[in-house]
C-alpha cells in the first residue's frame, strides 16, 4: 500500500491503543471511542466521512477459545454483527500480518456491552463460533459497507476466554480512552477483594500490549 496507508482510518477504545496507531501508521487518522458505544458508531462514521479508503478495527480483546490465550494475535477473516458477517478485505488482512505464522484468523464478534463472565464469553463463543470479541469491530464492519470500503481488525487477546473480570474494570474507563481513576478506587473500596483480579488484568494488558507491539515491529513497511 505504501504511502497510500494514509487513507487508512482506525478505530481504538483506549488512548494506550491509539499510541500505538500512531508509532506503527504515522499520518493516519485515528479515532478514540473510550469503550462508549454511541462514540465507537460515531467515530467510524467520522472516520469514513473523512474520505478514507479503508477502516480498522485496533486494540485490545477478549478472548472466546482455550487456543488464544493472553498475547494471541488476531486479524479476522470476518467480523460479527448483529446485523450479521461482513467480510474483511484480503488486502487489507495482509497488510495487518494476516496470515503470518502464530496469527488466528476466523471471526471476531462484536459486543455493545462489556462482557465480564468467563460463563457469558462461553455461551457467546457457543452461539457464534467466533475466537474473540470486542467492542469497536462491528461499527467499522457495517460502516464499511455501508460507505462501499475496505475494513479489517487487528486485535490481540487481553483477557483469556476463562477469566470473569473484576467489577471495578467496568469502571475504569474514563470517556476519552484513559483510566477512570477515581471511579475505578470507588469500587475497589467497596469491594477490595477485586484488587487482586485488577493487578491481574493489569499485567495481562502489558502483555498484551507488548506482543502486540513486537508484532508490528516484525511487519514489513
Amino acid at each position: 500500500m505504501g504511502s497510500d496507508i494514509t487513507q487508512t482510518g482506525f478505530l481504538v477504545g483506549l488512548k494506550e491503543e491509539a499510541k500505538i496507531v500512531r508509532r506503527f501508521f504515522p499520518g493516519c487518522p485515528v479515532f478514540i471511542s473510550g469503550g462508549v458505544r454511541a462514540e465507537a458508531e460515531r467515530g467510524a462514521s467520522v472516520l469514513a466521512q473523512s474520505g478514507i479508503k479503508r477502516l480498522v478495527s485496533f486494540g485490545l480483546a477478549a478472548g472466546l477459545r482455550s487456543d488464544c490465550p493472553v498475547g494471541t494475535i488476531v486479524v479476522p477473516d470476518v467480523i460479527v454483527t448483529a446485523a450479521g458477517p461482513v467480510n474483511c478485505s484480503p488486502e487489507l488482512r495482509n497488510y495487518l500480518g494476516g496470515g503470518r505464522p502464530g496469527v488466528v484468523a476466523g471471526g471476531l464478534l462484536h459486543s455493545d456491552v462489556v462482557v465480564a463472565s468467563a460463563a457469558e464469553k462461553a455461551a457467546l463463543a457457543e452461539a457464534s463460533g467466533c475466537l474473540a470479541l470486542d467492542m469497536e469491530s462491528g461499527f467499522v464492519a457495517l460502516q464499511a459497507k455501508k460507505s462501499g470500503i475496505a475494513c479489517a481488525a487487528l486485535r490481540v487477546v487481553c483477557d483469556p476466554y476463562d477469566r470473569s473480570l473484576p467489577e471495578a474494570a467496568q469502571f475504569a474507563l474514563s470517556p476519552d480512552g484513559g483510566i477512570n481513576v477515581p471511579a475505578m478506587l470507588m469500587s475497589l473500596l467497596k469491594n477490595p477483594m477485586q484488587i487482586g483480579g485488577m493487578i491481574g488484568l493489569g499485567v495481562e494488558s502489558a502483555k498484551a500490549r507488548r506482543a502486540l507491539i513486537s508484532f508490528l515491529s516484525q511487519l514489513p513497511r
